[in-house]
């Protein structure tokens, strides 16, 4: 509801007629006649739709500058977490390349104690074991071999690479002890 006044009428003679168009007095008011708007419920919607989007404008205008800074500040957080990143993959394959190479050199140890042993095997025996030392010392060899060569790609492929590398000296280890465990029965 709005009141329109005799002398609001008078200067805008357009705006009263379409007013009067659209709307039924309800009672008359000093100077002037209280009028009900039908459309007044679409009026205030296209009132809020229009605050909303100037509002939207407003907030979410930004300058130049600010978005620069807003950039900036992206990369730097991007960079930090990156660093973070990498110094936690740098700490685990250290960790993972010691321990590797525990495992590796705790493998050679038990090689060159059967070598050891071997002098004193029967000749007929002898070229077996040697045979079969000799083929567990590369493997040894080449496993050490592909953990010194490993490069970083990907997360996934190190993960596949740990994997890989740990079956491989499990089963090395396994073979190994496999071998020595046959030659102390044959004693």
């Amino acid at each position: 509801m709005f009141l329109i006044n005799q002398n609001l009428a008078t200067s805008f003679p357009l705006f009263t007629k379409e007013l009067k168009a659209d709307c039924r007095p309800l009672s008359w008011h000093n100077n002037g006649v209280v009028f009900k708007n039908y459309n007044m419920k679409n009026d205030m919607k296209m009132s809020f739709a229009a605050l909303f989007v100037v509002g939207s404008l407003l907030v979410s205008c930004s300058t130049p500058a600010e978005k620069v800074d807003n950039a900036e500040e992206a990369s730097r957080q991007a960079k930090k977490e990156l660093r973070i990143a990498k110094e936690e993959y740098e700490k685990e394959m250290k960790e993972y390349r010691k321990t590797s190479e525990e495992k590796i050199a705790a493998n050679e140890l038990k090689i060159a104690e059967f070598k050891a042993r071997i002098s004193t095997q029967k000749a007929t025996a002898k070229a077996d074991y040697e045979k079969k030392v000799e083929e567990l010392n590369q493997k040894n060899s080449d496993v050490k071999m592909r953990l010194d060569t490993f490069k970083f790609e990907s997360k996934t492929k190190w993960e596949t690479f740990k994997s890989e590398l740990n079956q491989d000296l499990e089963a090395l280890g396994q073979a190994i002890n496999d071998f020595m465990g046959k030659d102390e029965k044959k004693k």
